[in-house]
């Protein structure tokens, strides 16, 4: 046991080693922990690095699909798009049926809500006057007024080319009388124009080729869409064209 109170210098000395010794094994440990705790510190840095850098190249990975899948949908919205558009075309055109050559023709306007929101020429399939006689058609848009605002249907009766026209008398004159027929059960239908019609040979030889030059009647009429009342079933319009040829 130590003697404290000694007084011996050796035995102080000793003391003094022995105590030097104990502070020195206990800096060594120190040391040990310390480099131990700066391994451990280094390998969790290391791991954050590694986990920041994973993140990183997480986002970057993330970024990229998000581009794509932008990409992807405006392009799918885009191709949607025309193939709307394509299908609009298709639905308003006229469809390939045989030219009627009786005195009356009945057309049937589909799509009225569509056409009526303008943007849209409606035009019936082609029929003749009589038989091996002057072909006519039915076209129909929405009309604005500049001055009131006002939505109105325009309605004409155009003359295109036809199969006969070098056997035909010219100038042509027929009696043309074109109505929108009623569909909510009153008798009465609405005269659209109706007339005695006077036009020279179509110079556009191609058929179904609207020719402003070519209208043929009263010219184009206009009609309210809100006398469309009445008229309109399943979203439908029918007209009756009723021709006359003149001698």
């Amino acid at each position: 046991m130590e003697d404290w109170h000694s007084t011996d210098p050796i035995s102080l000395i000793r003391l003094q080693q022995e105590k030097i010794g104990r502070l020195e094994a206990c800096l060594d440990e120190y040391g040990r922990l310390n480099h131990r705790f700066e391994d451990k510190i280094g390998k969790h840095e290391r791991k954050h690095t590694e986990l920041e850098v994973r993140v990183h190249a997480g986002e970057m990975q993330l970024r990229e699909q998000q581009e794509k899948l932008a990409h992807q949908k405006a392009s799918l919205e885009l191709h949607i798009a025309e193939l709307r558009n394509e299908s609009e075309r298709k639905e308003w055109e006229p469809k390939e049926e045989p030219c009627n050559d009786g005195p009356v023709t009945r057309f049937r306007m589909e799509n009225v809500e569509n056409i009526c929101r303008g943007g849209i020429t409606w035009k019936s399939h082609p029929v003749f006057t009589h038989v091996h006689g002057y072909k006519l058609y039915v076209a129909v848009k929405v009309h604005k007024s500049s001055v009131m605002g006002k939505k109105s249907l325009k309605i004409g009766v155009f003359a295109i080319a036809g199969e006969h026209d070098d056997k035909l008398k010219w100038p042509a004159r027929c009696f043309l009388s074109l109505e929108l027929i009623r569909k909510d059960g009153r008798p009465e239908n609405l005269m659209v124009m109706s007339g005695n019609c006077v036009w020279n040979l179509p110079m556009d030889k191609a058929p179904l080729v609207f020719q402003n030059a070519g209208s043929v009647g009263q010219s184009q009429a206009l009609v309210d869409l809100k006398q469309l009342k009445g008229f309109v079933c399943d979203d439908r319009l029918e007209f009756k064209l009723s021709k006359t040829l003149l001698l």
